[in-house]
């Protein structure tokens, strides 16, 4: 689809272009970043790139870029919280077009299941990048329950007619968590060592562990023994393993 599109060649245009843009728009000053109790600023100049929030289990953001070096400027404006979601990013070229936009919305989320809702949002897709191939998304949908019954609709945008409803019907039921206790616990205990259990441990892990390992160990190559061995010795593990001895 990115072929077709264009959008593949946009992104790797974008992003082999990003070390060039970054030092013509970034100044020697660089950029100022703010720690406010629950709000993040991000400012280069007078222009604020970031502007995130945090009140309890909601959050948004915004984020700013200037124009790149096409003369494409990216926005996204984003909202979660236990209700509504929204993310809203848009690329617009110098003439005020939409090259692309991507639209999400879900109002009315419910908090807690089962519980009563009424549900609304929709999902839009498009911009000049997407007109010529038709690629383009606008999915509106809304939802309602009752408390255990609930149905999810996908709807016309311009009047709000159903097209396709599902329905379903949510049941509580108590979960069966099971009983752990010393009696259920199996195996081979390596924190209690004594002659017998490191006699077990011997020859019914570690040699077979051992016989396992031994092939595969020799088809490695020469230099991942190499690079093993530098890191211990960048890290100090190699003397500290050494110390012992």
């Amino acid at each position: 689809m990115g072929s077709q599109t264009g959008i593949d060649e946009y992104i790797l245009n974008a992003l082999s272009n990003t070390a060039v843009w970054f030092e013509q728009v970034v100044p020697e000053d660089g950029i100022l970043v703010t720690f406010d109790g629950n709000r993040d600023t991000y400012t280069m100049g007078d222009m604020v790139l970031f502007d995130r929030v945090r009140e309890g289990k909601s959050e948004s953001w915004q984020l700013r870029l200037p124009p790149d070096l096409n003369g494409n400027t990216v926005t996204i404006d984003y909202i979660n919280s236990p209700t509504l979601y929204k993310c809203d990013a848009k690329v617009t070229n110098e003439s005020g077009e939409l090259v692309l936009y991507v639209d999400i919305l879900a109002d009315g989320l419910p908090e807690t299941l089962p519980t009563t809702f009424d549900l609304s949002g929709h999902i839009r897709i498009g911009g000049t990048a997407l007109e010529e191939s038709g690629l383009g998304l606008d999915v509106a949908f809304s939802g309602k329950s009752d408390g255990y019954n609930f149905s999810i609709s996908q709807i016309r945008a311009e009047d709000g007619t159903p097209m396709l409803t599902a329905y379903g019907a949510m049941t509580v039921k108590e979960a069966q968590c099971p009983v752990f206790g010393p009696a259920s616990a199996t195996g081979f205990n390596i924190l209690s060592v004594n002659d017998r259990s490191l006699f077990t441990f011997i020859n019914r892990i570690m040699k077979p562990f051992i016989k396992t390992a031994l092939p595969v160990l020799e088809e490695l190559p020469v230099s991942t023994y190499q690079s093993l061995y530098g890191f211990l010795e960048q890290y100090g593990i190699l003397d500290l393993l050494m110390s012992g001895m």
